[in-house]
């Protein structure tokens, strides 16, 4: 299979919630849908720095390295069957830090949401496969 476009998507997770916003940009896949902080990595940058880079681009939140965990890459297609990679990552926020709507042309509010089985039909492909790897329950459980 010819490798498609790489991305990232970072789960901001607060106690047992995770922060999402609804995209609402129709030129975009997955309109309508509710994802996580993600994006493209642009050409030469490696995937931690883009994965810092779409947090504070979309929630104004300034992460380091150090909080984010890595989880895996994931390997995906659009709903045209073109593929494309993801690498995702989690940060556990303090209570006090919320996203902020930056980018209002593309998403609507952050909003925090309960982890639960009935968000599949309601995320990105991305982002439910990030809510769903092992590691992650166990780190939302503890």
């Amino acid at each position: 299979m010819a490798m498609g476009p790489v991305g990232v998507v970072v789960l901001l997770l607060v106690r047992n919630c995770v922060w999402l916003a609804k995209r609402c940009d129709k030129s975009r896949p997955y309109c309508g849908l509710w994802a996580a902080p993600g994006g493209s990595i642009d050409e030469g940058e490696e995937h931690l720095a883009a994965a810092i880079r779409e947090v504070k681009e979309e929630t104004g939140l300034v992460l380091d390295a150090n909080r984010l965990n890595y989880g895996s890459r994931t390997e995906h297609k659009y709903d045209n069957g073109a593929p494309f990679s993801m690498h995702w990552y989690y940060a556990r926020l303090h209570t006090d830090e919320e996203p902020q709507m930056m980018e209002p042309h593309k998403q609507g509010a952050w909003v925090p949401w309960i982890i639960q089985p009935s968000l599949q039909d309601m995320v990105t492909p991305g982002t439910w496969e990030a809510l769903q790897a092992r590691d992650l329950k166990r780190e939302v459980e503890s």
